[in-house]
């Protein structure tokens, strides 16, 4: 009896229906740089389809909402964008036929491109998937220690993690998503070289 590989997707992609073209774009530029990625345009709907966005979302280390006059009028976005938050992952916005003006409010925060620009965006996620150099390092630990909050303690505490993630990007210009830090705080705090946060 065989039983089916699981995929771990490092790209969830978000998009309407009416944008398979663009996403196909997606998954080429995607598949160059050896990302996998995730297309809710493969599910059927109900309760099956809804648990494997959730797991997808929770797996992934990056989203990509592809932002078109199509996708403004879906229901699903906001319910996506806001599941990727709760994991603290980094959210790229591709738009293509709409004005800039046009995003809602809760988009504005995240990184906004034109379509065009797809191939930076996905050498992005490539890149932040990759082990963070010793300057990068200098920095997480400089954004851990103004956090303030023990690495124990960072994983129930999102709003603290989505901070520590957000001071990061700031100081080292890159977008790496929370839980992808907390691993590495784990890791330098194993190998002794994470400071103890002086309460």
């Amino acid at each position: 009896m065989s039983t089916a590989i699981e995929i771990i997707y490092d790209v969830f992609l978000s998009h309407s229906a009416r944008d398979r073209g663009m996403a196909e774009l997606v998954r080429q530029s995607a598949d160059r740089a050896g990302l996998e990625v995730f297309s809710v345009d493969s599910l059927e709907g109900g309760d099956k389809a809804l648990a494997a966005v959730r797991s997808t979302l929770a797996e992934c280390s990056a989203v990509i909402l592809l932002l078109t006059r199509s996708t403004l009028e879906s229901k699903n976005t906001a319910f996506e964008i806001g599941m990727a938050l709760a994991w603290n992952k980094p959210i790229y916005v591709l738009y293509d036929g709409i004005d800039v003006s046009e995003l809602p409010d809760y988009l504005r925060e995240f990184p906004v491109r034109p379509v065009s620009e797809l191939d930076a965006v996905v050498q992005e996620i490539a890149d932040a998937q990759q082990p963070l150099a010793d300057e990068a390092r200098e920095e997480l630990v400089d954004a851990y220690c103004q956090i303030d909050v023990p690495t124990d303690q960072l994983l129930t505490r999102p709003v603290q993690l989505r901070k520590l993630a957000e001071d990061f990007t700031r100081r080292s210009g890159t977008m790496i998503g929370g839980e992808r830090l907390l691993q590495e705080l784990i890791r330098l705090r194993k190998q002794g070289r994470l400071p103890r946060l002086q309460k």
